[in-house]
């Protein structure tokens, strides 16, 4: 059964990750560069302090027409992104997880190996991938 997305003027998209050093830096990028092309991103560092974050990703999860895990190299998902990975199916929302290339397929949760997946490279050139083949990109400029 398919249903067609409500999709917002700007695409919404929320993007989970694995927090550390070498991946936060280009998930930064990568966000700015979704941003430079048309999408209105959320990323945890939105999250004032003392907020409730059960709510706060629940609502932007959402408000998402997308949802992106960027898995990371040596630690490809955090109990975290899965919770996030499960609310987003639980929802209906569409997810597609980027993988560095250095990631074997056998390292992945399995539940994201059955998502869409869009190889790592440049944080431009992978944002372009991401929303061509969600179908955002003519939405997103």
């Amino acid at each position: 059964m398919s249903t067609k997305r409500q999709v917002s003027a700007r695409p919404q998209i929320f993007v989970s990750y694995a927090h550390d050093a070498a991946n936060e830096n280009w998930v930064h990028e990568f966000a700015d560069s979704l941003q430079r092309h048309g999408a209105d991103v959320w990323l945890d560092a939105e999250i004032k302090p003392g907020t409730e974050l059960g709510r706060a990703l629940e609502s932007s999860l959402k408000r998402s027409d997308l949802i992106v895990a960027v898995l990371g190299a040596s630690e490809p998902a955090t109990p975290w992104m899965l919770f996030e990975f499960g609310a987003a199916m639980g929802m209906g929302k569409e997810f597609i997880s980027v993988v560095p290339k250095e990631l074997k397929p056998s390292r992945m949760p399995s539940p994201m190996r059955s998502s869409r997946i869009v190889p790592q490279s440049s944080p431009d050139t992978t944002a372009r991938e991401l929303l061509a083949i969600s179908g955002l990109s003519s939405l997103a400029n």
